[in-house]
C-alpha cells in the first residue's frame, strides 16, 4: 500500500490485478479492507469477472459488479475468458469479444491479457483497442502450454491483423 500511496502522490497511474484468491484467503473484514484500499488507490483494476469481481461485490451480473468497482472514477477490465472482457469507466461500459482460439493451457491467461491491455494503454491506444490487444495476447497464450508462453509483438500484430 505504501508504494501505491507514493505512486498516487507522484501522480503515477496505478493498475491493480485484483488477484483475489477467496479459496486461500477468504474475505473477512481485514482482507476486504486491504482490497478496498488497493482499489481506491488504483486508476485501473483488472480481474476475473466471475471468480473475483462478482464474489467481491456480491452482485450477480458482471455489469453491476464492474460498476461497483469502477466507483465512477477508475477503469475496470472484467475478464471473462472465452467470452472476452467487459470494460467499464465512469462514462461508458462495453464488451469486447475474445479471439477464437484452440485452448491448450489457460494458466497465465489473465496476466497475458493484462500485459497486452497495459502495453496498448501505454502506447496511447483507446480502451477498445487496449481490450483487443489484451484479448489477442491472452488468446495466443492459451494456445500454448505453460504460464510463460507469451507471444512476441509480431504475433500479436498478426492476430490483430495489423500486418
Amino acid at each position: 500500500m505504501t508504494a501505491m500511496e507514493m505512486a498516487r502522490e507522484a501522480q503515477i497511474k496505478i493498475s491493480l490485478d485484483l488477484n483475489l484468491r477467496l479459496e486461500l484467503w477468504g474475505l473477512d473484514n481485514t482482507t476486504r479492507a486491504v482490497f478496498d484500499q488497493a482499489i481506491e488507490l488504483s486508476d485501473v483494476v483488472l480481474g476475473s469477472a466471475k471468480e473475483e469481481f462478482i464474489p467481491y461485490t456480491g452482485r450477480e451480473s458482471i455489469e453491476n459488479a464492474s460498476q461497483i468497482i469502477c466507483g465512477g472514477k477508475r477503469i475496470v477490465a472484467a475478464r471473462s475468458g472465452k467470452d472476452g472482457v467487459r470494460i467499464t469507466t465512469s462514462e461508458d461500459s462495453f464488451s469486447v469479444p475474445a479471439f477464437d482460439t484452440e485452448v491448450v493451457d489457460t494458466v497465465g491467461a489473465g496476466d497475458a491479457f493484462n500485459s497486452g491491455f497495459i502495453a496498448a494503454c501505454l502506447h496511447g491506444l483507446d480502451l477498445l483497442e487496449a481490450a483487443r490487444w489484451g484479448n489477442a495476447v491472452a488468446s495466443l497464450k492459451v494456445g500454448q502450454s505453460g504460464a510463460r508462453a507469451l507471444p512476441d509483438l509480431q504475433a500479436v500484430k498478426q492476430r490483430l491483423e495489423l500486418v
